[in-house]
């Protein structure tokens, strides 16, 4: 029983509880529209990326923890099939209450975890779509921060390497989609996200 203690303690303080790293994936963005017109279709999933810091605070024996990121993030996003995917650029800030779960002798090799939180969009421009042919009507989806609530898994090899999903569920007021100077409709965006982080 001491012999069983003293280990879970020894791997406990081998494992961080600390870090600092870089952190990079792909988002893949999903648009629903208050309304479609109708000349419209059901707005199409389309792929970005994000890049930036993150960091990494745990207690190793509790297993939980938190983590937080500033990244640069790109999404694609597209009103309608008959429009190319216009890019969204946004500076987020997700910030995630973690569970890891440490299985002691394995922990320094692999560590499954679960995770949920807020994540910031701080939005970087404006995306303006031409809807009818001929360019003869317009849309702008106003630059507009958003709320999102992250959850999603991973797991962390070597103590080092991260690997992670979460699916970011929008949250708050709807996005404005303005033609001149009228609101002709609003959407909200949710995002999947797959990432890689490296802890120095």
């Amino acid at each position: 029983m001491s012999v069983a203690l003293m280990a879970l303690l020894s791997s406990a303080a081998n494992a961080r509880t600390l870090g600092w790293g870089i952190t990079g994936g792909m988002n893949v963005t999903k648009i629903d529209l208050n309304k479609n017109w109708d000349n419209m279709t059901e707005p199409q999933s389309d792929k970005g990326w994000y890049a930036g810091i993150t960091g990494l605070l745990s207690a190793p024996i509790v297993g939980i923890g938190v983590d937080g990121s500033i990244v640069y993030s790109q999404e694609e996003v597209n009103i309608s099939e008959d429009n190319d995917s216009k890019t969204a650029r946004f500076i987020s800030l997700p910030v995630h209450l973690r569970y890891d779960f440490r299985i002691p002798v394995m922990e320094e090799i692999f560590v499954p975890y679960l995770m949920a939180g807020p994540q910031f969009n701080y939005a970087l421009n404006d995306l303006k779509f031409a809807y009818e042919e001929g360019e003869s009507g317009k849309a702008i989806l106003k630059k507009s921060n958003s709320w999102r609530l992250d959850m999603g898994l991973g797991f962390i090899l070597f103590d080092r390497v991260q690997l992670s999903y979460s699916y970011g569920i929008p949250v708050g007021p709807s996005n404005k989609i303005k033609e001149a100077d009228d609101v002709v409709n609003t959407y909200k965006a949710g995002a999947h996200r797959m990432g890689l982080s490296v802890y120095f």
